[in-house]
């Protein structure tokens, strides 16, 4: 029933935030804007969408390798450009990961557990996290005059404390002695959602063995941050609007970070409207901003739809 109504308010949020945009854009111009753009610079854009995806799934791959599987490249690529559709279209943009996760731990054969290959995702996620801190953090440096008119500042030191909070409860071997000592006693034993938090929390703890792999995981996560902000700055570019990239480098890694909010159905309105907003304070208008975020939403969709029509997930090839 919960599940239900929680759907049911994020659907009517959705047609709000849509109805609410709809008012401060003209539809007409913005298709006139779309028909504009030559078909060298939709390649282009789905060319850089798709080698950063890639990397994306590479990467994946490292962060798998503690557990002792080999997994093919072109598979995981799959099972992303999956997770990329269903981000697009479910109430969450955390529901395609859990369904790669899940898929890859579908081969009981051969495959890993549940709790292992999700756990991979959620450091991925961790990583990709403190890249966007990062990103933010240089794009100050470019930005501080618009920094001061959003008043943001405070915000994103507390976003950035809470994530090295985090950090030292995941990583932290004393955090872990005392977990585990406390999820071990009899109390929590015997409780089957205190056993799943500790096989969880365990599975994630057991990368602190693997710094190096971190270490690269997290450079391929800033570049992989950074293409994003290369694909955007194309995009605009695309639809003849100049902007300096380095004032992107502060405004797409916030976009990011407002977009993992679960406001609708994959963020539908919302995230338009987080484009209108910020775009707004660069002196861009309401229907080029739009029209970037819509463009780049078809993208992924298409991207997507690609990943679930090139194969039956089901029968993932996994290889000692």
């Amino acid at each position: 029933m919960k599940t239900k109504l929680k759907t049911i308010i994020k659907i009517i949020i959705s047609g709000i935030l849509i109805f609410l945009l709809l008012q401060q854009v003209d539809l007409k111009q913005t298709w006139q804007i779309i028909k504009d753009i030559k078909i060298i610079n939709h390649i282009l854009l789905i060319s850089v969408l798709i080698i950063a995806n890639i990397i994306h799934s590479y990467r994946w791959r490292m962060l798998l390798t503690p557990y002792q599987r080999y997994f093919s490249l072109i598979n995981l690529f799959k099972l992303k450009l999956v997770s990329i559709y269903y981000n697009c279209i479910l109430p969450s943009n955390f529901s395609g990961d859990f369904i790669r996760g899940y898929y890859l731990s579908k081969n009981k054969k051969n495959g890993i557990e549940l709790s292992q290959s999700l756990s991979s995702i959620i450091i991925e996620r961790i990583l990709g996290f403190g890249a966007l801190i990062f990103l933010i953090f240089i794009g100050i440096f470019y930005n501080y005059t618009i920094l001061n008119r959003i008043k943001i500042l405070p915000y994103l030191l507390s976003i950035f404390i809470i994530f090295l909070i985090s950090l030292l409860f995941l990583f932290s071997k004393n955090i872990k002695n005392k977990l585990k000592k406390i999820f071990s006693s009899p109390r929590y034993q015997n409780k089957k959602l205190f056993r799943k938090i500790k096989k969880y929390y365990l599975s994630i703890h057991y990368y602190n063995k693997y710094k190096k792999i971190i270490i690269i995981s997290f450079v391929l996560a800033i570049f992989l941050q950074g293409s994003t902000i290369l694909i955007n700055y194309l995009a605009f570019y695309s639809i003849g609007v100049e902007i300096s990239i380095w004032k992107l480098f502060f405004v797409i890694p916030l976009i990011s970070i407002l977009n993992m909010v679960p406001v609708s159905f994959g963020n539908i309105g919302f995230r338009e409207g987080v484009y209108v907003i910020l775009f707004s304070y660069l002196g861009i208008g309401a229907e080029q901003s739009i029209t970037v975020s819509l463009l780049l939403r078809f993208y992924n969709i298409l991207l997507g739809l690609t990943g679930i029509l090139s194969k039956n997930i089901s029968t993932l090839k996994i290889k000692k």
